[in-house]
């Protein structure tokens, strides 16, 4: 999950996230952003439910959030729901704790709102 924003206005990005085994440990994301995050961010593939993977629950998640100058998110919210709610709640807890490139600006990190969409889908 490498996320580059490159927009100066609301950014879209769509992140599908598969599990091969629904209880498997998360795998580490090649190249994690390098950030001046504190603290440490979490740059591991987030986790599908696995309750939701028993009940085969499977859907999108719309999420809005600020990338601080530091590349942490903040005030994420669910834009658009899943309408299963351990898919959003996940959603939500892998956005939080993620590391992201913040924008820049006249050559410095500026705040900037952006969207992501979890596609949550079971193969």
């Amino acid at each position: 999950m490498r996320f580059t924003p490159t927009l100066a206005s609301l950014a879209l990005f769509t992140l599908v996230v598969s599990p091969a085994h629904a209880d498997s440990p998360p795998k580490p994301i090649p190249e994690c952003p390098k950030t001046t995050a504190v603290p440490p961010c979490n740059c591991e593939a987030p986790r599908y439910p696995a309750e939701s993977a028993r009940r085969m629950e499977q859907g999108t998640v719309g999420l809005e959030f600020l990338i601080t100058s530091e590349g942490r998110p903040r005030r994420v919210t669910v834009a658009k729901s899943s309408g299963f709610p351990l898919l959003d709640g996940a959603a939500v807890a892998a956005i939080t704790n993620a590391c992201f490139k913040p924008f820049e600006k006249d050559g410095k990190f500026v705040e900037q709102a952006t969207a992501l969409n979890f596609e949550w889908r079971l193969e």
